[in-house]
């Protein structure tokens, strides 16, 4: 009994060991061309090099609309911020941060592209 109870720790410590991992969130610079605001679906900002290097990501996502706890849709309030950021940071030739699961494709709910956008967890701009 001792023996199989020790088998299968080792078999169980194998697998999830074993298991494929999946990325942490992660930092990524931007140097941002553009943005653009989809009412109702989504904003963005295209950046002029693809995160990480050597990948085909060039734009990050943010929903521009949430459920309420009542079940209705309505505007995301962090839309406008996260809109002024990557407009200041264009006029002012900013690099921005942009925190996200480089391996989520969920975004694709929203018209990102699973191709070359992912979803944005959190913006910051660098002065």
């Amino acid at each position: 009994m001792k023996r199989a109870i020790t088998l299968m720790t080792i078999l169980l410590a194998f697998a999830i060991f074993a298991m494929p991992t999946h990325a942490e969130n992660a930092w990524y610079p931007c140097t941002p061309v553009s943005g653009a605001y989809y009412v109702g679906s989504r904003l963005h900002v295209k950046c002029s090099n693809p995160n990480p290097p050597g990948d085909t990501t060039f734009y990050f996502a943010l929903s521009t609309s949430t459920t309420s706890w009542k079940g209705k849709t309505e505007v995301n309030p962090e839309a406008e911020t996260v809109m002024n950021i990557i407009t200041t940071a264009i006029a002012e030739g900013k690099t921005i941060n942009i925190l996200c699961d480089i391996d989520d494709e969920s975004g694709a709910d929203i018209g990102c592209q699973t191709i070359d956008c992912r979803l944005m967890k959190a913006i910051e701009i660098e002065f």
